[in-house]
This record gives C-alpha cells, sequence and structure tokens, in this order.
C-alpha cells in the first residue's frame, strides 16, 4: 500500500475519532482569556520576547555552548508551552511564530508537536483520567471567529475532577471500532509487534507529517542549513553542527530523567523561574492544558519529585548509586556505614517508641537500615519496599528470611499502611518535603543531607554528608 493510502488511513480513523464527543471547554479557560491579541495570557508575550532576544543573540554572538544552551532552553520552555497553547489568537501570528521557531531551532515544530502529544498520549492512558474531550490547537483565527475557525487536532484528555483541557493528542482506539490487522496495510512486523492500538496512533502521527504545515517546516530547515552550508560552510560545520547536535544531547539529558523512574517533579525556585514553571512536571502531565502561570496551584501532595533539575539529575543518581555499589564491594565501607547509622538511629532510640511495623522504602542494595533495626527492635515485623528488583534480590543475600521484600513504588500520597515507623532513603525522589509535613506513620525517619537539620534529628556521618531526622504526628 503506498504512504499517500496509509495517509488516509489515519486521516479516516482520525474523524471516526472526531465524530465519537461533542466539543467541552474548560471554563476557568475561559475565565482566563486575556483578551486582546494573546489568547491564554498576556504573560506569553515575555515568551515571545525572550524567543526574538534568542535570534538576536544568535546573530550578534553565536559560539557552540550558547548554540546548545539555547536550543536546549528554548526547546524546554518557549516551544514546549506554544507546542501546547498556541500563543496568539491569530492563525497568522501562530504560523508565522512557528516558522521562526522552526528556522531558529532546527526542529519542525509541527513534528516535534506531534510527536510530544504522542508522548502525552500514552502517559495519559496510564492516568486514570475519565473524560474524554475535544478541543482545537490551532493556529489562530480572527477575534470574533475564533472558535469557528480552530483546526480540530483530535481528541483531547480532560481531568474528570477540574474539566481543564489536558491535550490534544492521538485519541485511543474507542470500544466498537475494528482496524484492520496491521500486516494488511503496512507489511512492517514491528507493526504487528505494537499492536492495532498503536499502529493507528503511528498513521494518525505520519498523516500529520505529511500535511503542508510539515512539509513547509522542512523545507524551511533544509533550507537555512544549505545556505548556512554554502555561504558559511566552516561555520556552519564547525560551530553550529556541533552545538546544535550538543543541544539536542540536553534536550535528550532532559526528557530522559523527567521520566526514567516515572514523571518527575522539581521545585526548585531559581529552575522553575527561568523555565517558567516546567519542573512543576507531574502536575504539567496530570493537567497538560494548564498555564505555565498556573502549574504551582496543582502541586500534588506525594508526587514524585528530585532535588535535581532534570538536565543535573544524573549527578545525583550516579553519586548515590555509586557510593552503594562501592559499600557493596567493601566489608570495611559495610563496617563503616553500619556503624555510622546505627549511631545515628541509637540516638534517636527514646523518640522512636515501641515499633512493631517498620516499612523502609529503598531498603535494597545493601540494607543497612534493615540489619540494624532488626537487632534495636527484635520484635517488630519490618518490611523492605524498592521499586528496583534487583536491589531487592541484592538486599535478600544480606538478611535472612525474616524481613519481607515488597516490589513497588512508594507513594506517600497513597499511602493507606498502618505502619508504626517508616525510613524514607536519601534518595527517595517524592515530595520530600512533603513528607516533613504530612508524615505517612506515627513516626518517620528521614535520610536526609547534612545541613537539613530539624527539630529532632542526628548526623550520620559527615564524610557522607548525611544527617537523620524524626519526623512524628
Amino acid at each position: 500500500m503506498s504512504v499517500i493510502s496509509i495517509a488516509d488511513f489515519g486521516l479516516r480513523i482520525e474523524s471516526s475519532f472526531r465524530s465519537l464527543k461533542p466539543e467541552i471547554r474548560s471554563p476557568q479557560s475561559a475565565i482566563r482569556n486575556p483578551g486582546g491579541g494573546f489568547r491564554h495570557s498576556r504573560w506569553d508575550a515575555l515568551l515571545v520576547f525572550l524567543a526574538l532576544a534568542h535570534g538576536a543573540l544568535l546573530l550578534a554572538r553565536p559560539s557552540i555552548p550558547l548554540i546548545a544552551v539555547a536550543l536546549w532552553w528554548n526547546a524546554n520552555t518557549i516551544s514546549h508551552n506554544f507546542i501546547h497553547l498556541p500563543f496568539f489568537r491569530s492563525r497568522a501570528l501562530n504560523r508565522l511564530f512557528s516558522w521562526y521557531l522552526t528556522a531558529l531551532l532546527g526542529i519542525p515544530q509541527t513534528l516535534w508537536r506531534e510527536r510530544h502529544l504522542a508522548h502525552h498520549g500514552g502517559n495519559g492512558a496510564r492516568r486514570k483520567l475519565r473524560v474524554r474531550a475535544r478541543i482545537s490547537w490551532h493556529f489562530g483565527a480572527s477575534a470574533g471567529q475564533a472558535d469557528a475557525r480552530r483546526r480540530d487536532a483530535g481528541d483531547v484528555l480532560t481531568s474528570s475532577r477540574s474539566g481543564n483541557a489536558a491535550d490534544a493528542c492521538p485519541p485511543p482506539r474507542p470500544a466498537g471500532l475494528r482496524l484492520p490487522r496491521p500486516a494488511n496495510y503496512c507489511g512492517l512486523p514491528v507493526m504487528i509487534q505494537l499492536g492495532m492500538g498503536a499502529a493507528a496512533k503511528c498513521h494518525i502521527i505520519l498523516a500529520r507529517a505529511l500535511s503542508p504545515a510539515a512539509a513547509t517546516e522542512l523545507a524551511l530547515v533544509l533550507g537555512v542549513w544549505s545556505a548556512l552550508a554554502t555561504l558559511a560552510s566552516k561555520f556552519f560545520f564547525t560551530v553550529y553542527l556541533p552545538g546544535y547536535l550538543a543541544g539536542l544531547g540536553l534536550c535528550y539529558l532532559q526528557g530522559h530523567y523527567e521520566h526514567v523512574r516515572g514523571t518527575t517533579s522539581h521545585y526548585g525556585s531559581l529552575y522553575n523561574l527561568t523555565f517558567f514553571n516546567d519542573g512543576y512536571h507531574v502536575e504539567h502531565h496530570e493537567r497538560p492544558g494548564e498555564h505555565w502561570r498556573y502549574l504551582p496551584r496543582q502541586v500534588r501532595y506525594g508526587a514524585p519529585a528530585s532535588p535535581w533539575p532534570p538536565v543535573l539529575r544524573w549527578l545525583g543518581a550516579v553519586n548515590l548509586e555509586l557510593l552503594e555499589r562501592l559499600v557493596l564491594r567493601s566489608k570495611a565501607l559495610q563496617r563503616f556505614v553500619l556503624r555510622t547509622h546505627e549511631r545515628a538511629l541509637v540516638a534517636l532510640l527514646p523518640q522512636l517508641g515501641d515499633a512493631r511495623e517498620i516499612e523502609i522504602v529503598g531498603g535494597g542494595m545493601f540494607p543497612r537500615t534493615a540489619l540494624i533495626l532488626r537487632r534495636l527492635f527484635p520484635r517488630a515485623r519490618i518490611t523492605i519496599i524498592d521499586a528496583s528488583s534487583p536491589n531487592l534480590e541484592t538486599a535478600r543475600y544480606f538478611l535472612n528470611g525474616d524481613v519481607s521484600f515488597v516490589h513497588r513504588h512508594f507513594d506517600a500520597g497513597d499511602y493507606e499502611e498502618n505502619a508504626d515507623l517508616v525510613v524514607i532513603p536519601l534518595s527517595f525522589t517524592g515530595d520530600r518535603a512533603a513528607i516533613y509535613d504530612n508524615p505517612p506513620a506515627r513516626a518517620v525517619l528521614v535520610h536526609d543531607w547534612i545541613w537539613k537539620r530539624h527539630e529532632i534529628g542526628a548526623p550520620v556521618s559527615l564524610f557522607l554528608l548525611k544527617r537523620l531526622n524524626l519526623v512524628k504526628r
């Protein structure tokens, strides 16, 4: 079957989805309508200005670091927000700004948008979002005809609780819709493995990729690159391309560490100031249609969070995992960490009281806390909760079957157990501040950095830069 017929098939499938539900609009979106030339907020003018400043800076002082960092920053702030909520009411202005970002970043915005919304579609299917609606992701219209002239982009998942438009994304296959076998129209074994639903989504994205908008933006990128290669070949091959590839590498790190252990937020004020609240990533995935200014209002208690910005998150992972693996290989290090942690636990023992049910989060690999608490509370039932099966298997080697092991992710917001004591590790990826504010058990021991002092706590080791804080209800 030809590429055009595949595209036609994807468009027919998409059309069938569009007829399933009536359009639903968010009351909050209507309230936040700013009027004037900007569709969602006049604050988007700041992003437009910064995009223009990005281009001016590249023209004035082009360099590999500037090209790389600016591409990474723009793709995760201006471009990302524009993909979800186009800034202007005018279709012409949205199209013009999309072309500008395409030439500036070297990334066709239409194709980038389709890929990104497919990413949100996969996450949306895993979340318990129960209402399906449609809104228009449009390149604008005249002020009086904006709703009538919007260009549909398919189904939108919305939160049944808030009614906010979550995102335009390739929709899931509705019940009762029969799709032909992938082999009948594609012939690629990988499509058969992906299944009917994924194949339909792939065809819808392919159909849109063949659209005039995508073709125009591809031609624009190729035209800019051809002009640079012809008129300034040395600059293109020794400055622009290395900077461009480095920027894509930073974007890969950003996306990978935002989702590698489940979607994870970062609530640091500096990062969210400079990246326009991109750190509220769990909240963004739950409400992809929420404007960037309002994401801090949607913070979910117990959501996975990291003290590191996404592009630097590998530092924390490498450092902590490296230390853990070094301990596994050295008896001397094992004795050292057992001695220092036991000293801190004994200092807090009078404050703990009697503990019959103890749960240790992330206690895999070398289970120092379980080994110590088993001695201090010989009658307690101890459970280790870890999202990593290999880490749990490693911990079993050091324990003699009198400790239970649970393979799952710990979410303090959904915690319903009745443990007397819960232990939170230094590598905890959830919202540590929420643990301090609303402890999930009668007593919670929180491993934290040595400078994170609390009312009740004891230092573990200055060498490890670590302390143990006790939080009680």
